[in-house]
């Protein structure tokens, strides 16, 4: 034997005693083989770089960090396989509420239908809206926020450079840059982002604080794919620091790996444990055996080697990143606070469950297999891990998305006066939850002109988490389905809901709704629950929040602002570990699993403690801005999931549903939403005259918005003695929701009832047949190619500048390429009986 071989002998059994006694027994022998063999692999590629010159030193170097992350990764198996077993039996406790088990796994991801509830979504949003309103909120705060509205890129890569010096070891110089707002600036975005960090990590993850970490990187896959892969590697690799991104693996494989991660999109999807940030996830005990050529994590040099990498190939806008990093971080937390560390997996094995549990009952299991219903469990759960929002074939993807956008700068310059419809929505909320229906139509006029209030007024709106729609650029949302490409075509698209008004009405009235909620709740915060207004207790109770949780949260001062007092979530921060414990003793006594939990990583009582708190503060704001997103219909996860119908974008069934329901997210939320909510909210009577106001005050405001649209087109108001008007009115107003549509739709000239099906990009579709068609018969086609041309062009409908352009234009260039076009169409007008008030082929003359 060698002297080699002799000296090798013992050092590897001195490995693996060391792995074996950090595992206490835990791995089998043959596993330890293989990590030491890996590790030793490893040493000997990295002799000739290292100062050592021994590769069992170096062996036994690597040994010693296995050694130690195999201590670590024990504790967190055991901590999740605990969290993991109450996740089990909480989503089952849940669904046993229900007699119908599919109604409760679909009530537990999207909520129920009329009542919504604390459902997996429920949860998302009001993280979401703790996040990105606190953030927001610190932001106003500082009076820095204006700063970052100018979009400034060489400001963002001083925000890039400040971030980059707040490390964990205090080892980092802060001020750097020399600007205080970018340091500010820097300093509430790494707050927040420690938050939701903190927040992942007692749900089930596992992640540490890295030094280099600026936001969650946005990799754009659209501009990667479109590189291609030699020019992404060839960019990026020399930006990266070498040795903490790719240790002892080859380069060239390690990058190849990454690009076909980020080129697939599976970045976007929300995975639990599995889909924490890279950067900062702890490497656990399936992946040990592996790290040294499974982890693809991107290390930069410095700040600026980020930033320009982020240019290239991220999304541009730090603060956009940071806010689509909040959001990641919220949709992550939510389905893991509910279904465990690995969401899918537990969702798939409780559904197995269940469905062997009912087997001998055909009506139970009718809603969990086999069935329509059973799918759209399916389409929920890929609406809420993001499945549905990664495409397929990425230039078809590209090539729908453009076009739908076209149809909705060119088609939705009036959204805002159809908007006028919310506001009894708004009334019927405010009544729901033990207002009146007076103090409704009170908040919503006076938020006409009051927009989102001042400073102080602000900053509740940010604590509630409502009113930002306009500034993430949310607001399309409320009326599309959104593919989620990133690019200039979503940048076109929250300009031009600036610019037709919609998105400043979004957020004046959802800033209105949520201060007038909390404003209540503040009002009332000096009665027991059991005395609160009836409505008020009912909506409150659909989101787990009875006597024990109000007492705990109005215990504590409320946050005041322009002389008034409002209860926001974030008062659970506040309450005393004293009344904690002593609500965290009374739910062990009800046997609820969330009191069960003993937490082995932090001392018991503290890490319990946060978790309540969590949970409490989760209560709240879920409750708050469903509230509110009820008030001003908004759609939601069970909403989405039938408007996209479990397929994805880029390809020909994902591509041809999203056409047909561009559009319909406001008739859709209607039916599933509001409709049943206020006709299904308490006895008879009360269903019977809510639904009596509602449908009613909504024609009356369809009628208004109809009148304001005529005005604004030049024409006068229709005859309200005419049923086809009211008939109009009816579908204006969205009271008969997406029925409306085909019932009392007056479809134009050339269109009907098919275009509706089909969605507006359909007609444009026919009008371009026609043209063709009129071309190979010799026909003239000028003047159906002109106004389809018109029809289709960006902001030709824009409520406030629409006359103007028909008259100087349009109209003179109608007449022009077809003689008598004026005077046909003024003959339409008067039949539908109203006229215009400058008649057109007078004002040419």
């Amino acid at each position: 034997m060698t002297q080699t071989q002799t000296k090798t002998k013992p050092a590897r059994s001195a490995c693996f005693d060391a792995v074996r006694m950090a595992m206490a027994g835990k791995l089998e022998a043959k596993d330890i083989e293989e990590i030491i063999d890996l590790a030793r692999a490893a040493a000997l590629r990295r002799k000739s770089q290292s100062a050592l010159d021994n590769a069992d030193d170096m062996v036994m170097k690597d040994m010693d960090d296995v050694a130690r992350d195999m201590a670590t990764a024990a504790t967190l198996e055991r901590r999740n396989t605990l969290l993991n077993i109450q996740a089990r039996e909480g989503i089952l406790a849940r669904i046993a509420e229900y007699d119908d088990p599919g109604k409760g796994m679909a009530a537990l991801l999207a909520g129920e239908r009329g009542k919504m509830g604390l459902s997996v979504d429920a949860r998302s949003k009001a993280l979401r809206s703790n996040y990105v309103g606190g953030l927001l909120a610190d932001l106003e705060a500082a009076r820095v926020l204006p700063k970052l509205g100018q979009r400034d890129k060489e400001f963002n890569r001083l925000i890039a450079r400040e971030l980059w010096e707040i490390r964990p070891d205090k080892t980092g110089k802060p001020g750097i840059t020399g600007s205080r707002d970018a340091q500010e600036i820097a300093r509430v975005i790494h707050k927040w982002q420690g938050a939701a960090l903190a927040r992942q990590n007692r749900a089930g993850a596992a992640i540490r604080e890295m030094p280099g970490y600026i936001v969650r990187q946005r990799h754009d896959m659209v501009k990667i794919r479109k590189a291609g892969m030699a020019r992404w590697m060839a960019d990026t690799l020399p930006r990266l620091d070498a040795q903490r991104t790719f240790g002892d693996a080859d380069p060239a494989k390690y990058l190849e790996s990454a690009y076909e991660a980020l080129a697939s999109g599976i970045h976007l999807r929300h995975r639990g444990a599995e889909g924490i940030d890279a950067l900062t996830a702890f490497r656990g005990p399936g992946n040990l055996a592996r790290r040294l050529s499974e982890q693809r994590v991107l290390h930069f040099k410095s700040a600026d080697d980020w930033y320009d990498y982020h240019l290239q190939y991220g999304s541009r806008d730090l603060m956009e990143s940071a806010i689509n990093g909040l959001q990641y971080a919220a949709s992550n937390t939510a389905l893991m606070e509910t279904f465990g560390t690995n969401p899918r997996a537990m969702f798939d094995l409780v559904l197995k469950r269940l469905q062997a549990q009912h087997r001998g009952d055909p009506k139970k299991t009718k809603g969990l297999k086999g069935t329509l219903r059973a799918q759209t469990l399916d389409w929920y759960f890929m609406e809420l891990d993001g499945a549905t929002r990664i495409p397929q074939a990425l230039t078809m993807a590209r090539i729908g998305q453009s076009l739908r956008a076209l149809q909705s700068v060119s088609k939705m310059g009036s959204a805002v006066l159809s908007a006028v419809a919310d506001v009894p929505v708004m009334a019927a909320a405010a009544k729901l939850h033990g207002a009146s229906h007076l103090r409704g139509y009170a908040t919503a006029l006076r938020d006409l002109v009051r927009y989102r209030g001042n400073e102080e007024g602000r900053r509740i709106a940010e604590l509630i988490g409502v009113g930002y729609d306009g500034f993430v650029g949310d607001v399309i949302a409320r009326f599309d389905s959104v593919d989620g490409l990133p690019g200039f075509t979503s940048r076109a698209m929250h300009t031009f809901f600036k610019l037709n008004l919609l998105g400043p009405w979004t957020d004046a009235h959802k800033t209105g709704m949520g201060m007038m909620f909390s404003r209540q709740l503040a009002q009332v915060a000096n009665d027991g629950f059991s005395t609160l207004p009836k409505g008020l207790r009912r909506e409150l109770g659909h989101y787990k929040i009875g006597p024990d949780e109000w007492d705990l949260v109005r215990s504590v001062p409320m946050q005041r602002a322009n002389g008034l007092d409002y209860l926001v979530p974030e008062q659970a921060r506040r309450v005393s570990d004293a009344d904690l414990r002593t609500y965290r003793d009374n739910l062990k006594l009800t046997g609820n699993p969330k009191a069960r939990l003993p937490e082995p990583d932090t001392p018991a009582d503290a890490r319990s403690l946060a978790r309540l708190r969590d949970d409490l503060e989760t209560r709240f704001q879920a409750y708050l801005v469903e509230s509110v997103d009820a008030a001003v219909p908004t759609p939601g996860a069970r909403e989405r999931a039938f408007m996209h119908m479990g397929t994805q974008s880029g390809t020909l069934a994902g591509d041809a549903i999203r056409f047909m329901m561009q559009f319909k997210a406001f008739p859709i939320t209607m039916i599933s939403k509001i409709l049943p909510r206020v006709g299904r909210a308490g006895g008879w009577r009360e269903n019977t005259t809510g639904l009596l106001h509602l449908i009613p005050m909504m024609t009356v405001f369809g009628y208004l918005g109809l009148t304001a649209q005529d005005i604004s087109r030049g024409k006068t108001p229709r005859d309200p003695s005419m049923p086809a008007t009211w008939g109009a009115a009816f579908t204006k107003g969205g009271g008969a929701g997406l029925y409306g549509d085909f019932l009392f739709a007056n479809y134009g000239y050339g269109r009907g009832i098919m275009s509706r099906v089909h969605g507006p990009s359909s007609g444009t579709l026919d009008d371009l047949s026609r043209i063709y068609g009129a071309i190979r018969r010799a026909d003239d086609a000028a003047p159906l190619a002109f106004r389809t041309l018109v029809s289709n062009l960006p902001g030709n409908n824009l409520f406030y500048t629409k006359a103007a352009l028909d008259y100087l234009l349009v109209y003179r260039m109608q007449e022009l390429l077809n003689p008598g076009y004026l005077r046909r169409m003024e003959r339409r007008t008067r039949s539908r009986h109203h006229r215009y008030i400058l008649r057109p082929s007078e004002a040419i003359r």
